[in-house]
């Protein structure tokens, strides 16, 4: 009776460590990199709202890829975000994403000239993996310091650049097994603005690394495709 009891608990520790695996490829896709916004503040007392999607794509030869089969993997991503300025240089952002993931971030700008952009800012956001299940609870708390560079070449066009590092605490429970970890992405990306403040479009491309302490798993990495299109009022 032991020896069972022992065995039972040591499988369903690694069904727990199973589930948790599997839920960090997921949050990897799930959890949105892409920013859709420059380092420049919207308009003061203005509020911006994005529309956008795009893709996240694992490739063949990560560890996330080889676990589900050696194929790459490409999710569909899409957002729709607010951002309010409280000032010439201090924004709040507020970003909902698919799937279930919402995030709020702050944004301080501290250099702005005709040609040159830069701000710095701070987010934290949740991601809900459960996905609607009655039997499993699953989700990601993380939290992000972000880097911002605008190279403004008109009113209507600038290049726009982001560097982020994102620290996820991985939450799983399915029947009774509770399971958690702590895994860590760095990366950041680069787009093109076009259009005045008003309205516009945004195009942006992103690559991010994945490391995780979660059962032994290598990192492994990932890339974002974005655009979208923006309001001012």
């Amino acid at each position: 009776v032991e020896c069972d009891q022992r065995c039972k608990g040591e499988s369903m520790r690694k069904i727990g460590l199973g589930l948790l695996v599997g839920m960090g490829f997921l949050a990897s896709g799930c959890a949105n990199m892409g920013v859709l916004h420059t380092a420049r503040i919207v308009p003061e007392k203005k509020t911006r709202i994005v529309v956008g999607g795009g893709a996240m794509i694992i490739p063949v030869g990560s560890a996330a890829a080889t676990a589900l089969g050696g194929s790459s993997l490409t999710l569909p991503m899409g957002e729709a975000s607010a951002r309010h300025a409280f000032g010439k240089r201090f924004e709040v952002g507020l970003k909902y994403s698919v799937l279930s993931t919402g995030d709020i971030d702050l944004k301080f700008n501290f250099f702005d000239t005709r040609w040159l952009t830069m701000s710095m800012g701070a987010g934290v956001g949740y991601v809900d993996l459960s996905l609607g299940s009655a039997t499993t609870e699953a989700g990601i708390i993380r939290m992000y310091p972000v880097l911002y560079l605008d190279f403004n070449f008109t009113n209507w066009l600038a290049l726009y650049m982001n560097g982020k590092y994102h620290f996820n605490f991985l939450t799983s429970s399915a029947g009774g097994v509770v399971a958690a970890g702590i895994y860590h992405q760095a990366g950041g990306g680069g787009g093109l603005k076009i259009g005045p403040d008003i309205f516009g479009v945004l195009a942006e491309f992103n690559v991010f690394y994945t490391f995780t302490s979660v059962a032994g798993v290598t990192p492994w990495i990932a890339y974002q495709p974005m655009a979208g299109m923006y309001f001012t009022f």
